[in-house]
């Protein structure tokens, strides 16, 4: 028993260890991006113009003169992809006073940069082998790299125009005054306080392991003071107090709980030095040890609730060589109905994740498509809207769509009917925008045709202002009055017509039972990302501006089709460039990059409920192994006399077997109120009960021989 608590220590020192690993590079990459350079005095400065009379080169110039003389340090974030085709987080900087600003930040070598820093140099969180690096900032992990450069640097990349946060409250109005002064544009707001995320994504999941690792931890000190119950009690009738008694506790279990720390710190030092070569190595103990302290908090609970117990320890009964079976026996009952719980609700997770999995990985080819293709993302501080007024505007945003559309943009929107989290209030309306229908355009028809009733790929018309073209499935024939009023209700507006009747809807018909891969994991999860016979109107650049515009960066949906394998940005930033809208849109990842993200995030989750199943389903085990011994041991008398007189195995047991049933209700029922798939949860509870009958019989059919022919011997 000592080695088994020593091996649950062990475990339970290590995923405690895993978990404030994962925590604190979490938050101290959150507190990087937005606590560590910032007070709790933070601005917001939109710029909406430079000087039109200067370059852009010289209207950074400007903007880290104007910093300097109104005594502030100005910053800019920036989501960039890098030489190595890694993306990475810079942030420029204007700096008046540097000490300030790096304050909070630690170099791992070389130094920082200051007021007269070449517009070339930069510090980053890894070595980059640039002979313009001059400082490695001491990060505790990378997820993507963070670089810091001079302000003047932005120009090679962005435009004047954006987001940019300063922290002088002082010399907030005294930056507007000298910004506007130097002709600029800008708008300065208060910045909301800085929040960032304090759990990790599964760091429930882990503490839910740890829950069980303590229970049993529990379970097994008091099994182990049960079985040598008459040492204590031995020490009791020899006049040892009950303070004594702690003491030997306290020193028999805490060798045991002293040494595995000890083993599991040897190692965790050990991994940092490959994780991380000591980077942050002091902060992270503190925070370390800090979780090590509750759960040594947890552990002396669990010694005291032990301590407490051996109060219950009778003299008599030991002389009569008598153990407390019926306390171990419910309690052993207990223990199993809180770990079926956990086991059935962990079962049902762990399936869940897995068929949300396969589904990913069963289209897998179609998830490929989108590696040539990448999303649009928004600058921080802009809106993805155009002045209505702005005649030059709308026209430049127009040419850029045709652009990109002619390079082979495509376009998915299912309604918000086919989201996987569904939205309990909808418009009733089947037809229209959020009822059974998609929005596409035509370059999405190139990578999933739809046939005609005749069986040819559909043929689309050309883009017409007062006419929308919608494919309906052939099925929905009945409807094509509903069909054509609501689209035209709906669509009118987006063709900048207020009367609805001058708009022509333009039903093509098509094929019954073709689907539409939605091209993201938010919709459609349940049918394998497929949308079967929905209706689909067609998206074109005769569409409203701002409407349009609204859709190009949502996150999914609209792809933009990539250049090369180099730089397969480069293209769609040159025709943004081209049409001025660089401070507004940019590509910002490969679309197929959500994807992978999400399968390693299901990966992850499978391999932390099959480590948490595991450990419940062999606590389980064990606990109905001695469950079976202490039912044995309780009638063991009423058992031998059965045997005698020549009852069937089932007559002698069939309590049991009705008791697990019972068992197995009860925890079904429970887990009916907490989760709602009460089907997949039958399963699963019939399963173990099953298994939990099938164990039990094996384990009586073994025990029961021995046990009866001890009695007899004895008799």
């Amino acid at each position: 028993m000592k080695k088994l608590i020593f091996l649950l220590c062990t475990i339970t020192f290590t995923i405690v260890s895993f978990l404030s690993i994962k925590q604190f590079e979490y938050l101290e990459f959150q507190s990087f991006n937005y606590d560590r350079n910032h007070s709790h005095e933070n601005w917001d400065v939109e710029i909406k113009g430079g000087n039109t009379s200067k370059s852009k080169l010289e209207n950074f110039q400007m903007l880290t003169e104007i910093s300097k003389q109104a005594k502030v340090n100005l910053q800019r974030m920036s989501q960039e992809t890098g030489a190595n085709k890694k993306e990475k987080l810079v942030y420029y900087v204007a700096l008046y006073d540097s000490n300030t600003y790096f304050q909070n930040m630690k170099l791992k070598k070389g130094k920082f940069l200051d007021q007269n820093s070449d517009s070339n140099v930069f510090l980053s969180t890894i070595p980059t082998h640039d002979k313009n690096q001059v400082g490695q900032l001491e990060i505790f992990h990378n997820f993507d790299p963070i670089e810091i450069r001079p302000m003047i640097a932005a120009e090679k990349v962005r435009d004047i125009k954006g987001v940019y946060t300063l922290s002088n409250t002082k010399s907030v109005k005294k930056f507007e005054e000298i910004a506007t002064d130097y002709g600029f544009s800008l708008k300065i707001t208060k910045k909301n306080s800085p929040t960032s995320s304090n759990e990790y994504p599964y760091q429930s999941m882990i503490y839910t392991t740890c829950f069980v690792l303590c229970l049993l931890l529990l379970l097994s000190i008091t099994y182990d003071v049960m079985n040598n119950y008459k040492a204590i009690a031995i020490q009791s009738m020899h006049g040892d107090s009950f303070f004594h008694i702690g003491m030997y506790l306290l020193q028999r279990y805490g060798k045991i709980i002293l040494s595995s720390w000890i083993l599991v710190s040897i190692g965790l030092l050990i991994y940092l030095q490959s994780y991380n070569e000591y980077q942050k190595l002091i902060p992270f103990l503190n925070f370390w040890i800090k979780n090590i302290m509750f759960l040594f908090l947890i552990i002396g609970v669990i010694l005291i609730i032990t301590w407490i117990g051996t109060k219950t320890i009778n003299i008599s009964q030991m002389i009569k060589n008598k153990k407390p079976m019926k306390l171990f026996f419910y309690t052993n009952l207990v223990t199993r109905f809180l770990l079926a719980i956990f086991l059935i609700l962990g079962l049902q997770q762990g399936i869940a994740t897995f068929i949300e999995l396969k589904k990913t990985i069963d289209q897998q080819s179609k998830w490929k498509i989108l590696k040539n293709y990448s999303f649009l993302g928004i600058e921080a501080g802009t809106d993805n809207t155009i002045d209505i007024n702005d005649e030059n505007g709308l026209a430049r945003f127009q040419q850029l769509y045709e652009e990109l559309e002619t390079q082979g943009a495509i376009y998915i929107s299912p309604s918000n009917y086919y989201l996987n989290q569904k939205i309990p209030e909808l418009d009733p309306n089947p037809w229209g925008t959020e009822g059974r229908q998609v929005v596409i355009n035509n370059n999405y028809l190139s990578l999933n045709p739809i046939y005609d009733i005749h069986n040819k790929k559909i043929k689309l018309p050309s883009p017409n202002k007062s006419e929308i073209t919608v494919l309906v499935p052939e099925r929905y024939t009945k409807q094509q009055k509903e069909i054509k009023e609501t689209v035209k209700k709906d669509y009118s507006k987006m063709l900048n017509k207020e009367n609805p009747d001058s708009v022509d809807v333009n039903i093509l018909y098509v094929k019954n039972n073709q689907s539409y891969f939605t091209f993201t994991s938010q919709m459609a999860e349940d049918t394998n990302y497929e949308i079967t016979d929905p209706i689909s109107v067609i998206l074109t650049n005769k569409f409203e501006q701002n409407y349009i515009a609204s859709t190009i960066a949502m996150g999914y949906g609209y792809y933009t089709k990539n250049s090369t394998e180099d730089n397969p940005f480069e293209k769609t930033k040159q025709t943004i460039r081209k049409y001025k809208f660089d401070s507004i849109w940019s590509p910002i990842s490969v679309a197929y990059s959500n994807v992978e993200m999400k399968v390693q995030n299901d990966i992850e989750k499978m391999q932390l409920t099959i480590i948490n199943c595991t450990l419940l389903l062999l606590l389980m085990a064990v606990l109905l192994f001695f469950s079976a011994i202490y039912y044995l041991e309780m009638f063991k008398k009423s058992l031998a006399l059965q045997w005698i007189f020549g009852y069937s195995f089932f007559e002698k047991h069939n309590i049991v077997y009705l008791a697990l049933l019972a068992f197995w209700q009860m925890s079904f029922t429970t887990c009916f109120f907490i989760s709602n798939n009460s089907w997949l949860l039958f399963k699963i509870s019939l399963v173990l009960a099953i298994c939990d009958i099938l164990l039990m019989s094996i384990l009586l059919i073994l025990s029961e021989y021995k046990i009866t022919k001890q009695i007899l011997i004895e008799k």
